[in-house]
């Protein structure tokens, strides 16, 4: 039986270390970086793929980043129907128009406001919505969401729209020349 030469040795190994070896370590470190959703599947739970579909849920990649991440809740801003709000504002002959500057339709609005949102998160389980912050005036909350509880928001008829609670910063340092606030004025 015959030697291999050198150079046939030479491809069968590299190094000292067989070259199926680095093949399976270069396919392998591949596939860690084209994961299965470069390669046309989804890796989103179903209940997540179902959220991605939702007309209601403003700009779903932010709202769903967080539970794709593996996070158990992500935080979002609803805003709920609210009827007082359209019929506030029609008029007719003889007719006060209601307006935010006025004290005491203020305070009515604030307790209807209050009294709304405060009944529909009764709706939910402790865990599944968890508020956060309710607005004064308008009808709606910021909220930390599980998965489950986003779908039943998102599934709701009073719901009119649910958005990432985007957490925004100033930055003086760039607001000072756009405004122009530099120059010293009298």
């Amino acid at each position: 039986m015959q030697q291999p030469s050198d150079s046939v040795r030479l491809l069968n190994k590299r190094n000292g270390r067989p070259i199926g070896l680095s093949l399976l370590l270069i396919s392998l470190l591949l596939w860690l970086l084209f994961p299965l959703t470069a390669q046309g599947r989804s890796t989103d739970s179903p209940i997540l793929q179902r959220l991605a579909t939702k007309t209601k849920i403003k700009d779903t990649s932010r709202v769903l980043k967080r539970l794709r991440e593996g996070q158990p809740k992500t935080r979002v801003i609803v805003r709920l129907m609210d009827a007082s709000q359209q019929t506030s504002q029609k008029t007719g002959l003889g007719q006060k128009v209601q307006t935010i500057k006025d004290l005491t339709f203020r305070q009515q609005r604030r307790n209807e406001v209050s009294d709304k949102v405060n009944t529909y998160l009764k709706k939910f389980a402790k865990g599944e919505v968890d508020s956060r912050a309710n607005f004064v005036y308008i009808a709606g909350f910021g909220a930390e969401v599980s998965a489950s509880g986003l779908e039943r928001l998102a599934d709701d008829p009073d719901v009119i729209s649910i958005e990432d609670d985007l957490r925004l910063e100033a930055h003086l340092k760039q607001g000072i020349t756009l405004m122009k606030a530099s120059t010293i004025r009298s």
